[in-house]
């Protein structure tokens, strides 16, 4: 059975194990990256403390014998050929630049067209509109003046027919009610005149009817 003391002692070599193994490959990595290899470099790269590679002999043996190691040359990378993607983008902006320019060249043209045709046009308008008989001009005047006064009569007209509507509707609605209440009244008092107990009517129930036979017997 394993005791608390064991398992304890189990867990630190374990532990002692990862450390050692971490400051190997923190010394491998440094040697290959290039840079000052010293104890706490090799420390903070591996996580542990300075006092951990100071206490086991070794791993400090490794680090001193890795200061003193000819470092690994790094091998440069090779550069990828920028003068032919810089000749193909400057091809495509050069196409791009002339297409552009065919396309404005192609708008000045139709610019210009439309200039001439405005201007054209604005010619004949201007010269037909000299031509104008001053006459007809003030005749024209003057119908456009009678339109415009005929105009505001019509509409203070219509204004003046909507009040009466509205009146007119007033009194209909008041008309409406009056006869309301006349037929009320009226349907009131035909129905008191029509009651039998009013008129003095003997009810069928009292009344006798008559017998000749019985006028004959008692004579």
């Amino acid at each position: 059975m394993t005791t608390a003391v064991e398992a304890l002692r189990e867990h630190r070599a374990q532990e002692s194990q990862r450390k050692r193994e971490s400051v190997a490959q923190a010394v491998a990595e440094m040697l290959t990256s290039g840079g000052a290899i010293t104890v706490s470099a090799v420390a903070t790269r591996a996580g542990v403390s300075r006092q951990f590679i100071y206490s086991h002999q070794d791993l400090y043996q490794t680090v001193q014998e890795a200061t003193r190691a000819p470092r690994q040359r790094q091998v440069p990378r090779q550069q990828p050929d920028v003068e032919l993607g810089l000749r193909a983008d400057r091809n495509t902006l050069m196409t791009k630049v002339n297409r552009q320019k065919a396309v404005i060249e192609n708008q000045q043209e139709r610019i210009n067209e439309l200039e001439q045709m405005r201007r054209r046009w604005l010619g004949d308008q201007l010269s037909s509109a000299t031509s104008v008989d001053p006459e007809e001009h003030a005749e024209l005047r003057l119908s456009c003046d009678r339109l415009v006064a005929e105009n505001a009569r019509l509409n203070r007209t219509i204004i003046d027919l909507r009040r009466i509507n509205e009146i007119l509707k007033s009194d209909l609605t008041a008309s409406r009610q009056a006869h309301a209440e006349d037929m009320a009244q009226y349907s009131q008092k035909h129905e008191v005149n029509s009651d039998p107990a009013q008129d003095g009517a003997v009810s069928p129930k009292t009344t006798r009817a008559f017998r000749p036979d019985r006028v004959t017997q008692r004579s």
